[in-house]
């Protein structure tokens, strides 16, 4: 499969900057045509460990926020996510009542016709609402998508250390929402029909949370990245290790059943594809 021509990144000037004992966090309010929130710029970790350090700062600092950081390939993600709202209409805004929205989200008295505001968010939820209603588990599974790219060792470059596969910018986006499965609206992606949609995605990382204690911290171009909220005892491992063999069916072997057990049960980061 071919890839989208890339877009430039996104980008915006700094208004706050954090400073802690391993990374800077620079924070962005500006609007965006990419993403819908406020987000941290952040220095590029250089470990799984500098990833869960700064999203474990962020939620002290806003327990009630979300924070998803995007992974691989940031440009690829904002060029897919663009096509993806656009083809799915999530920042369709016929039927609302704008009369809410600041002056930032219109030109000439009208609605610019895409969303960039955080206030705008709600319009890409309900949007989003619609979607995730014809959406189920069961079509999640049949989408079978490869858990790696070219070999294994993809699986285990993500796994051993996510800073192998980020792209050289990376934001800790912060959503305004309780789970890490609703910041997905934030940044919705999956645009091609062999890869998960945004409403597969959603299904798969709720699912993931709610049954297995595993939030979304992270998005890119074909990666997610799922942190362990507590370590799973023997049972939920191996009902997590099924699910995974169900997820990835069609390329699920030995190997990947060990592989992905030692991730499991060391409790942390576990990197997923969601693209074929």
């Amino acid at each position: 499969m071919n890839s989208p021509a890339r877009s430039s990144s996104p980008s915006g000037p700094v208004t706050q900057v954090h400073r802690g004992d391993t990374m800077e966090l620079e924070l962005i309010d500006l609007p965006s045509e990419h993403f819908l929130c406020d987000r941290y710029k952040l220095k590029r970790p250089t470990s799984s460990r500098e990833l869960v350090d700064a999203y474990c700062r962020l939620k002290a600092r806003q327990p009630n926020v979300s924070f998803l950081f995007t992974l691989d390939d940031l440009n690829q993600a904002c060029y897919t996510s663009m096509h993806a709202k656009n083809a799915f209409g999530l920042d369709d805004t016929e039927g609302f009542d704008l009369s809410g929205l600041g002056p930032e989200c219109f030109e000439d008295g009208e609605h610019k016709g895409y969303l960039t505001t955080k206030n705008e968010l709600f319009i890409r939820e309900v949007n989003f609402r619609k979607g995730i209603l014809s959406v189920s588990l069961e079509d999640v599974l049949a989408k079978q998508v490869c858990p790696y790219d070219e070999s294994v060792d993809d699986f285990v470059s993500a796994n051993e250390n996510i800073a192998c596969v980020l792209d050289e910018k990376v934001y800790g986006l912060a959503v305004d929402r309780p789970h890490g499965f609703q910041a997905i609206c934030a940044f919705p992606n999956g645009y091609f029909s062999c890869d998960l949609n945004p409403f597969e995605t959603y299904v798969l990382a709720q699912h993931m949370q709610e049954q297995f204690g595993y939030v979304l911290v992270g998005i890119g171009a074909s990666r997610l990245a799922f942190l362990a909220a507590e370590k799973l005892d023997e049972l939920r491992v191996q009902s997590l290790l099924s699910f995974l063999a169900q997820l990835y069916a069609s390329e699920w072997d030995q190997t990947l059943h060990d592989l992905a057990k030692g991730y499991v049960t060391r409790g942390e980061l576990l990197v997923l594809r969601y693209t074929e």
